[in-house]
C-alpha cells in the first residue's frame, strides 16, 4: 500500500472548491451580501432539480424546520418524532414552536419513523427524518393517511425530480451536509397557502402596520446562496465519490457480517453507518479503528429521555450497536484502502 497514515482519516471532511470562491466574490464585488440574485438563482435550481413548486429559503436547517412547524400547525399539537437522532434539532424545533414531541420508535431498516406512525391516536402530524441519505420509500411517494414534515438535512442529494412524498420537506446547507453553504435551509412544498403562510412568517420586511403577529428574521443571506451555488457546481463529483466510497464499505461490512442500512436506487448517502452483533463488540471497534488513526463514530443519540427509552426496542439497538466508518466528499480511494484493511484485521 503506498499510502502512509498520518493523522486521522475524518470522520468528516469539508472539500473546499475554487467555484465556492468565485461565488463569493461575485456577491461581495457587487455588494451582495444579505440580498442579491444569487438567492433567486439558487431557489430555480432547486425548483428544477426537485420539482418542487415552491422553495423559501431560510438560515438554517432549524429555521425551516422551525417554520414549518408553525406555518401548519397550533401550538400545543402532538407532533411524531423518532425517539433516536444525529442531534437535537427537531426536538428544539418542535418545543420551541410551543407544540409537544411525541417519541415513537424507528424501523429496523432505516433508523426512522414507519409509515405506521401517522396511525398513532392524538398526533397531528410526525417530522420523518431521512437520516445519512437514505430515504423511506413514503417519503418519496406519500403516505396512506396524514400528512408529515421530511426533514432531509442529511438527504439533499437523495432528492430528485419529483420525489417529494411529504406536504413539507426541509433542507439544511450545514458545512457539514455534502450540500455546504456555509449555513442556510430550505423549505420545499406544493401547497400554495403553506408557501404563502411560510413567506410572511419567514420575514417582517412587508409588514408596514401592527397587526398581531409574530414574524421572524429567518431568510437566507445572499452570500451563503452565493457559497452553495459554488458548492453544487460540483453535484455529480460529490455524489460519484460518496456513492462509490459506500459501496464498497458495504461490500467490507457485508462480508464481515456487519448490516449496513441499503441506499435505495435514486439515494445518495452521506454517511456509512453499520450495526455489530452487541454494545461491547461495538465499543470496542471504534475505539480500537481510532486508536489506528480512522475516526470511526458513534452516530445516533436518545431523543427521549431515560425514563421512556425502554419502550423503544429498535431504538435501543440502533443507539447501542451502530457506528459510523469515515464517508464525505472528499475521501479518497487510499484512505478507503485503509479503513479495509484495519476492519479486516480487527474483526478476522
Amino acid at each position: 500500500m503506498s499510502f502512509d497514515l498520518v493523522g486521522m482519516i475524518d470522520r468528516i471532511r469539508i472539500p473546499r472548491f475554487a467555484s465556492q470562491q468565485e461565488r463569493l466574490n461575485e456577491a461581495f464585488q457587487h455588494g451582495h451580501l444579505s440580498t442579491g440574485p444569487h438567492l433567486e438563482e439558487l431557489t430555480a435550481y432547486l425548483q428544477a432539480t426537485t420539482g418542487a413548486r415552491y422553495v423559501v429559503l431560510t438560515s438554517s436547517g432549524f429555521s425551516a424546520l422551525f417554520a414549518s412547524l408553525m406555518a401548519t400547525f397550533r401550538p400545543e399539537s402532538r407532533i411524531a418524532i423518532p425517539c433516536i437522532g444525529t442531534c437535537f434539532a427537531i426536538d428544539q424545533a418542535v418545543r420551541t414552536s410551543g407544540m409537544v414531541p411525541s417519541h415513537a420508535d424507528v424501523e429496523v431498516e432505516t433508523g426512522t419513523l414507519p409509515a405506521s406512525v401517522f396511525n398513532t391516536e392524538g398526533i397531528a402530524s410526525a417530522i420523518v427524518p431521512s437520516f445519512f441519505g437514505i430515504r423511506p420509500g413514503f417519503c418519496r411517494t406519500g403516505a396512506e393517511s396524514g400528512t408529515f414534515i421530511e426533514d432531509a438535512a442529511q438527504s439533499f442529494f437523495s432528492i430528485n425530480k419529483n420525489s417529494l412524498g411529504a406536504r413539507i420537506t426541509t433542507l439544511s446547507f450545514f458545512p457539514t451536509k455534502m450540500a455546504n453553504g456555509i449555513d442556510g435551509g430550505g423549505i420545499l412544498t406544493d401547497d400554495p397557502d403553506i408557501y404563502e403562510s411560510l413567506s410572511d412568517l419567514t420575514s417582517y420586511d412587508a409588514q408596514s402596520k401592527p397587526d398581531g403577529r409574530s414574524r421572524w428574521n429567518l431568510k437566507m443571506p445572499n452570500i451563503h446562496a452565493a457559497f452553495l451555488l459554488g458548492t453544487l457546481a460540483h453535484s455529480e463529483e460529490i455524489k460519484s465519490t460518496v456513492v462509490n466510497a459506500h459501496a464498497r464499505l458495504s461490500k467490507l461490512c457485508s462480508a464481515l457480517d456487519l448490516h449496513s442500512a441499503v441506499p435505495g436506487v435514486a439515494d445518495i448517502p452521506s454517511r456509512f453507518v453499520a450495526n455489530c452483533r452487541s454494545k461491547g463488540l461495538r465499543d470496542d471497534l471504534v475505539a480500537e479503528l481510532n486508536r489506528r488513526g480512522i475516526a470511526a463514530a458513534v452516530e445516533y443519540l436518545w431523543l427521549a429521555d431515560d425514563t421512556t427509552q425502554g419502550d423503544y426496542p429498535v431504538g435501543r439497538q440502533w443507539v447501542d450497536q451502530s457506528f459510523s466508518l469515515p464517508l464525505h466528499a472528499d475521501i479518497r480511494e487510499d484512505e478507503v484502502d485503509v479503513i479495509e484493511q484495519a476492519m479486516l484485521e480487527i474483526l478476522k
